[in-house]
């Protein structure tokens, strides 16, 4: 987190989200983080920081995530963006998969297959 901050030009915003791996990590905490990411804030040193919460924001703004949702599945079809996938895992071993998430064991994203193809 230290290297995103100070990598930020003057008046830039750093936009938290998707972490759960770095803090659950040796050492880490979430409100830890999350503590210090308000300090950097209150500092007169001309940056800010954000968290996007997709949760949050489905929730507050449908519109806004409906609409943000579409575009990415559209990038995502346009071959614009390209996620990485560590692994699909079937439907029947998604236990196997939040274990993995929890252990951050994960380097990319988890595809859960719902069917036999």
């Amino acid at each position: 987190m230290s290297r995103s901050l100070h990598a930020l030009k003057p008046d830039g915003m750093l936009v938290a989200f998707g972490f759960q791996n770095e803090v659950l990590g040796p050492g880490g905490s979430i409100p830890m983080d999350l503590v210090k990411l308000k300090v950097w804030d209150w500092l007169p040193n001309g940056h800010a920081t954000a968290f996007y919460s997709i949760g949050a924001m489905r929730r507050k703004h449908p519109e806004w995530f409906h609409e943000d949702l579409t575009t990415l599945f559209n990038m995502l079809a346009e071959g614009r963006i390209a996620p990485v996938v560590a692994d699909i895992v079937p439907l029947l071993e998604v236990r196997r998969a939040h274990e993995q998430v929890e252990e951050g064991e994960v380097a990319g994203k988890l595809v859960l297959r719902v069917t036999d193809q």
